[in-house]
């Protein structure tokens, strides 16, 4: 099991986490662990992470809600957008992808667009979510 402090505990500039597993798995790795070490400031967050177990958990629960409403109301625009299991959302498209993510731009909403594939959105916030969506239901609308 490899597990990241990226976004669930909110340490992603720190590039710290673990790796549980078997002996025979971990033997070859050993020889590349110099190159992979922490510093001292992210072993201590990650430590004090842990430590926040409680508040992670709820954090995670908090944007799952904040995820799952926000696809609720994409797929009520009309929206093509997959169910996920993530911090994000994904909406396919084969074409506009520069269009629309200029647009949310243009409004100070920033998305990552991959041309002719979709629009990653990150759930942040209900209020940045809330933002996205009425975009989002505004550039539907002007595109029919």
């Amino acid at each position: 099991m490899v597990r990241t402090f990226s976004k669930s505990y909110g340490l992603l500039s720190l590039r710290v986490g673990y790796l549980v597993a078997h002996e025979p798995v971990l033997a070859p790795l050993r020889t590349i662990l110099p190159f992979y070490r922490v510093s001292a400031v992210a072993q201590e967050a990650a430590l004090a992470a842990l430590g926040a177990h409680e508040r992670v958990l709820r954090q995670c629960a908090e944007t799952a809600e904040e995820r799952d409403r926000l696809h609720r109301i994409l797929l009520d625009q009309g929206w093509e957008a997959p169910a996920s299991q993530g911090n994000f959302l994904w909406l396919p498209m084969t074409s506009g992808v520069e269009r629309f993510t200029q647009f949310c731009a243009d409004h100070g909403v920033v998305v990552c667009g991959k041309p002719g594939e979709g629009i990653r959105v990150t759930v942040a916030e209900p209020e940045a979510n809330q933002a996205f969506a009425e975009l989002a239901g505004k550039y539907r609308e002007a595109s029919r």
